[in-house]
């Protein structure tokens, strides 16, 4: 007689392969979890849910707002962002070379797409390493 797999099925990702999962303990007050419980809120869902969010750039970490500019060059977070300060997220990859932006190598307008050759390649648009 075979035996039965014990416990819940695995989750599959997109291509069908089971997504490896470990155990995170998060300590909240006892009002917010029972909060969540009165709300039937799945702690481990909205974790992951959350957590996901932050690494797709569509919440910040620091703030927790929502007001993120997806320019060419990064992301920017609007709200925890000043006059004296730009809140960066990440950097993207030069679409022409692939090196990443950083706070040096970046094209000195990210708004401008003006028209620029290297050799005989049309540029509309990169790096500081690619258009200089």
């Amino acid at each position: 007689m075979a035996k039965r797999p014990v416990g819940r099925p695995p989750e599959l990702d997109t291509d069908g392969n089971p997504i490896a999962k470990a155990l995170v303990n998060v300590t909240i007050p006892v009002k917010l979890r029972d909060f969540l419980t009165r709300l039937e809120i799945n702690r481990s869902k909205l974790f992951t849910t959350v957590v996901m969010r932050m690494y797709n750039k569509e919440i910040c970490p620091k703030c927790y707002g929502e007001n993120i500019e997806d320019n060419p060059t990064s992301w920017i977070c609007e709200d925890c962002s000043n006059e004296n300060r730009t809140a960066y997220l990440g950097f993207k990859p030069c679409e022409n070379c692939g090196e990443m932006y950083n706070l040096i190598n970046k094209h000195p307008d990210q708004n401008s797409f003006r028209t620029e050759y290297k050799g005989s390649k049309l540029i509309k648009m990169g790096c500081s390493k690619c258009i200089i």
